[in-house]
């Protein structure tokens, strides 16, 4: 299988990536101006995960403030929703060539397939003539690398709700064949939601991500090199890479100090390949054998030797804290509400889906959201990321007798068979969510009128029924579509305002 090497990546080091300097938007007026293209427009609905591209001239819509990142292809600035008034992050990637285009491309074809509450979705993208721009959700509370060193002390316990949502989103990249390939402090960030109280934590920036078993070149080597695995430099990269540099970030996260202490770039190869871990610094005095005899087998030289993500999930580290418990804790009232949903779980039509989806994503910090995946967490007793239809039938069975009620094993086969829209014989988490969420509570005015200012160029346009039907890509299911419309008493040409708009997606989902 050749290798998919995907776009953009961060050059600097984790000192310099939280002390750059700011870049004023008047330094980016090379970014492309062309307006109202002419471009096909996307939504990928594979696996229930969607994400939109733009219209038109990018500036219309976002204020572009200060770069907060550089990579080798690639810019990232701070940037302001013009409608909405909510910040974003937008990088920004050249289109160089016409081989380089089409990765920037498999980029966007790739996070089609990662489906998982620890892994930040893009929400949106735009195509110019230039450059390709990328809209991800901004975290106020950075990355985990701010998080250190605004926090004297982390504990060990909080070590493994941090190091358990790492793990747990690559054990689900490492069972689609995906390999991250840059995982670092400043790729993991933090986001503004907290899980009861918890660090909740979304890696970003895939930028070098491979197949697993692709073939690696040596040419291929962007990132940082203190995060690097040693077979890397032997021209030899497996998933078990990834595993050593989660490894170096818990060696980071005990001792707030960096393994690898290379003066050059040979000396730091050196290093990382021969250099053992010395336990006999003062951070280790008061730690856990747990902990030191994860990071050991995290850290082990030859990759046949180390572990992989789902044992590292097993491990006694994580039992000795109750992590997974901590993370999925949630109370009698709160799970019955959940499964009252999930047995109701009827979806109307692919119309429905589409939107549901796209809400579900754009809006995934909600709390209701949040519970459902509690839920799914707990249900997934592999840690894989997937439930698949024994986990389903013995949770959900187990779930409702202990609120005192029965249900047969035949009616949850039927519900798994539902759940399972793409039918790939488990149920991913995005699936999971819209099966368990109350539409009721979730589709509210607040998620409706961010919807509707999503397509607005300034606050007193209006929209267009073709606007709608372009961007969730109802021309699959455009007959559905036109009856909603027709129910509505509007017509294909109308043009929509807040009050239709509202009725149209209420038409829709109820």
């Amino acid at each position: 299988m050749g290798i998919i090497h995907l776009c953009g990546c961060d050059k600097n080091n984790e000192n310099n990536q939280i002390n750059k300097k700011n870049t004023n938007s008047n330094e980016i007026n090379q970014i492309d101006e062309s307006q109202n293209q002419k471009i096909e427009d996307l939504l990928s609905i594979n696996k229930l995960f969607s994400k939109g591209r733009g219209k038109g001239n990018i500036k219309e819509k976002y204020d572009f403030g200060k770069k907060i990142g550089q990579g080798y292809y690639s810019e990232v600035y701070l940037c302001k929703n013009l409608i909405t008034n909510k910040k974003v992050v937008i990088k920004i990637m050249k289109k160089k060539n016409q081989s380089l285009n089409k990765e920037l491309l498999k980029k966007i074809d790739s996070l089609k397939i990662l489906n998982h509450q620890n892994i930040m979705n893009i929400h949106e993208f735009y195509e110019g003539k230039i450059n390709i721009y990328f809209i991800n959700e901004y975290y106020k509370k950075g990355n985990l690398l701010n998080y250190c060193l605004r926090n004297k002390e982390i504990t060990e316990s909080l070590i493994s709700i941090i190091l358990f949502q790492i793990l747990s989103a690559i054990n689900y990249c490492h069972k689609q064949n995906i390999i991250h390939k840059d995982l670092k402090l400043e790729n993991i960030m933090i986001s503004d939601k907290t899980i009861f109280g918890f660090p909740f934590i979304k890696i970003i920036d895939f930028p070098t991500a491979i197949f697993i078993e692709s073939e690696y070149k040596k040419n291929d080597l962007i990132g940082i090199p203190y995060y690097f695995a040693p077979e890397i430099f032997e021209n030899n990269i497996t998933y078990k890479s990834d595993i050593w540099s989660i490894g170096i970030i818990l060696y980071y996260l005990i001792t707030r100090k960096r393994l690898f202490e290379g003066k050059d770039y040979e000396n730091l190869v050196n290093d990382i390949k021969n250099k053992e871990i010395d336990f006999n610094f003062i951070e280790f005095r008061n730690s856990s054998f747990e902990i030191k005899d994860l990071l050991i087998k995290l850290l082990k030289k030859n990759p046949n030797e180390r572990i992989n993500a789902e044992d590292a999930l097993n491990h006694n580290f994580f039992n000795k804290y109750n992590t997974k418990d901590k993370l999925s804790q949630l109370s009698i009232e709160e799970i019955r509400k959940l499964l009252y949903n999930i047995s109701k779980f009827k979806p109307k039509n692919s119309l429905e889906q589409i939107l549901i989806v796209y809400l579900i994503n754009k809006f995934s910090n909600e709390d209701i959201i949040k519970n459902a995946s509690c839920l799914f967490l707990k249900l997934d007793k592999d840690n894989n990321g997937i439930i698949d239809q024994d986990e389903f039938v013995i949770g959900i069975k187990k779930l409702f007798q202990e609120d005192g009620k029965e249900i047969n094993k035949e009616e949850l086969i039927k519900l798994f068979n539902i759940i399972d829209t793409d039918k790939s014989s488990s149920i991913e988490y995005f699936e999971f969510i819209r099966a368990s969420i109350n539409k009721n509570e979730f589709v509210n005015e607040k998620i409706i009128k961010e919807t509707f200012l999503h397509f607005q160029k300034d606050i007193n346009e209006i929209i267009s029924v073709e606007d709608i039907c372009e961007f969730f890509e109802f021309r699959e299911c455009f007959n559905q579509f036109k009856n909603i419309i027709e129910e509505c008493n509007l017509d294909m040409n109308s043009p929509i305002d807040y009050n239709k708009f509202v009725k149209i997606i209420k038409k829709i989902i109820f």
